[in-house]
């Protein structure tokens, strides 16, 4: 409080003295009191601010901080700004941020605006956004990813079969298959392979046995059972 009170009257002066702080326990909330603060008296310079600081990772936590409150008092202006966000690193947290915020109240949106962003963020997002909706509502994550294509829908189905074998390794086994990416395909069925065979080997070892994956897949899964 003292902080974003502060920052209302002087932002630059809370802004510096909470950044000092560095990683002390302090940190997180002197610099969220400041920077909300801030941006509670002055939209425009407090995002100029945080933009142009958000390079490393006091900054880029700083990003993350004043876009999860932006986002709490106006959605479409936190989303327009992030993506301006010039590094890299930063936008892809902040983005990340934004999507499980999203996720929260409507994990459909969340996820539909994932699937959209580019290449280099939407992995993240996406598996945030996914997980969220597929603990909540499997069926309807489902259907959704169905409508998925390429990269978005690998990733999607990744996040959403991790999140499926506690409840049915067989049914995750079975949307996993369909990864066309190898290497996360590979790292889904290795994940359900690993907790199934622990939990019921015999139906697990028929399962990857019967499978249609190659000879060395089926080997180097068998292989993730405990007496492997």
């Amino acid at each position: 409080v003292i902080s974003q009170n502060w920052a209302a009257i002087d932002p630059s002066s809370a802004i510096e003295w909470a950044r000092s702080h560095g990683d002390t326990p302090a940190f997180q909330g002197a610099m969220t009191g400041a920077i909300n603060g801030w941006w509670s008296k002055d939209h425009a310079a407090a995002e100029q601010y945080v933009a142009a600081h958000a390079n490393d990772p006091a900054g880029r936590q700083m990003a993350a901080t004043l876009t999860s409150y932006i986002f709490s008092k106006d959605p479409e202006r936190a989303r327009e700004w992030v993506a301006q966000l010039p590094d890299l690193d930063t936008r892809r947290q902040a983005e990340h941020v934004l999507v499980i915020q999203m996720a929260v109240n409507d994990p459909q949106t969340a996820s539909q605006y994932a699937a959209t962003l580019p290449a280099d963020i939407r992995e993240m997002t996406l598996t945030g956004a996914i997980s969220y909706w597929a603990a909540t509502n499997p069926a309807a994550a489902g259907e959704w990813i169905k409508g998925l294509s390429g990269p978005a829908r690998d990733e999607a189905v990744g996040a959403y079969s991790y999140i499926l074998l506690r409840k049915d390794p067989n049914i995750a086994a079975a949307w996993a298959v369909t990864i066309s990416d190898a290497k996360i395909r590979d790292k889904s069925l290795s994940g359900i392979a690993t907790f199934w065979l622990n939990k019921d080997p015999a139906t697990a070892s028929a399962w990857i046995q019967n499978s249609n994956l190659p000879v060395a897949d089926k080997r180097r899964l068998l292989s993730l059972a405990p007496n492997g």
